[in-house]
């Protein structure tokens, strides 16, 4: 490792204590849900062995077209808040204030990682993520943010060589977040599945390729939130969603529980 990437990796550090890379496996933005830590990836025996060491072999996978993220470990993921896709404007109101973390992962696009005095809850996160503008088309337990010290690998940067994510700044200390009060998902009666000519005009003009987003996740989101606006049930739209969507590159289980938490969120924007 050399000595700008042993800063970073040191800074990275002190600001998460224990943090974990992730590969992801996949070229395309649309199968992010394979992103994989990187000490499995390598089939490496010891953890923080493995993440040191490692560094080069991600370089290599990187240079090949595969994407690099990191995360905080589990224990701690409570303990911070992913706010993606920031621009230079919101990043002024961001860089002075203790907790934070600023990744630079394009040109004019930010990821802002915010580190609580306390543990926050994923409705919490939620809040603050639509409170400050940023991304809601990813749930936030768990999130991956791009890891500086490598290239954005994303199709679009091809003719621009593929940006260096970079760290643009950070402050030590942790962010007060005020405890704000989650009001609870309203209960919404069930719509009964479309009959013939009756709703049809409703979602006939509503389909899945009118809302492409940069990821299959997103792209979801945008769908099921068009269809819940115009009266559809949530049989109907896991119909659709199974019918307009190839693949989801899950097992039934985890894809059951993916369209479940795509459908809560949604309904929460309403």
């Amino acid at each position: 490792m050399n000595n700008i990437s042993l800063k970073i990796f040191n800074t990275l550090s002190s600001f998460f204590c224990n943090f974990e890379y992730g590969v992801h496996q996949n070229q395309t933005e649309t199968k992010k849900e394979f992103c994989v830590v990187a000490p499995k990836f390598f089939h490496e025996a010891t953890e923080r062995d493995a993440v040191v060491a490692d560094i080069d072999k991600l370089r290599c996978v990187n240079a090949k077209g595969f994407n690099i993220f990191l995360r905080p470990k589990q224990h701690a993921e409570p303990f911070f808040l992913l706010l993606d896709d920031m621009k230079k404007s919101d990043v002024e109101k961001h860089q002075d204030k203790p907790g934070r973390l600023i990744i630079e992962t394009s040109q004019n696009n930010f990821q802002i990682w915010i580190k609580s005095e306390r543990q926050l809850s994923n409705d919490e996160k939620m809040y603050w993520i639509r409170k400050f503008g940023a991304d809601t088309g990813a749930h936030p337990e768990k999130r991956w943010g791009r890891a500086p010290d490598f290239k954005n690998r994303k199709p679009k940067y091809e003719s621009a060589g593929f940006p260096w994510v970079k760290i643009h700044s950070y402050t030590d200390g942790v962010a007060s977040v005020p405890v704000v009060e989650i009001p609870k998902t309203e209960q919404h009666e069930p719509t009964p599945l479309y009959m013939g000519n009756i709703t049809e005009a409703k979602f006939q003009n509503v389909s899945r390729s009118n809302y492409e987003k940069d990821d299959d996740s997103k792209t979801d989101f945008a769908f099921v939130l068009a269809l819940l606006r115009r009266g559809a049930s949530d049989n109907y739209i896991i119909e659709r969603l199974y019918s307009e969507r190839s693949n989801f590159h899950r097992t039934q289980a985890q894809t059951e529980k993916y369209i479940q938490r795509t459908l809560g969120r949604a309904k929460q924007m309403l």
